[in-house]
């Protein structure tokens, strides 16, 4: 990898988090500056704006996420192991236990993006159907007297019942409502 290269990517990762912690929109180029270690024309070097860089530092995220669930997938002896993979993803990375300082990424910008961010709105959608794709990958393993619904429409019970937790955990201060949501899903499974 190239020093452009590898700064560009660092740049990615210290915006996510500065952004998942502090908000999009009030994340400030002092605190990316800060975050980077760089000056701000050295982060306008890789990228034309902050709605830019906000764009790209969550859909490296998303990637980032996505290619670690799937490696924890394809470790997984079987089909059950697989959905509990997914399952045990939020509740590893429940509220007061978050895997990324601020919580939920994709809750997190998906909140924030509904106030005026179409980039990230768009971005987001994606992400959640990423992720409901990789969840389908695993349902279709299942036979359909083990499932409720299709498999597609499964995984979006799955992911819609997990996020939904997620945001309630935080709401509420607690994790019980992740922890059910969870418990649920492993019984309904039989996992």
């Amino acid at each position: 990898m190239y020093k452009g290269q590898k700064t560009r990517e660092s740049i990615l990762r210290e915006a996510f988090l500065t952004f998942n912690e502090k908000g999009y929109a009030a994340a400030s180029m002092t605190d990316l500056m800060s975050a980077t270690g760089l000056t701000k024309g050295g982060i306008y070097n890789h990228f034309q704006s902050k709605e830019a860089l906000t764009s790209e530092a969550f859909n490296y995220a998303v990637e980032t996420i996505s290619k670690e669930i799937k490696e924890r997938i394809e470790k997984a002896p079987n089909k059950q192991e697989k959905l509990l993979v997914l399952i045990n993803h939020f509740t590893s990375g429940g509220y007061g236990n978050p895997l990324f300082a601020g919580g939920c990424p994709l809750m997190n910008a998906a909140i924030e993006s509904d106030c005026g961010y179409p980039v990230l709105k768009s971005a987001c959608a994606e992400a959640f159907q990423r992720f409901v794709k990789i969840v389908r990958e695993v349902l279709v393993e299942f036979s359909p007297d083990e499932l409720a619904d299709t498999p597609e429409n499964t995984a979006l019970f799955i992911v819609s019942t997990l996020e939904g937790a997620l945001m309630l955990s935080q709401i509420t201060g607690s994790n019980q409502p992740l922890l059910v949501a969870a418990e649920t899903l492993r019984k309904l499974y039989k996992l």
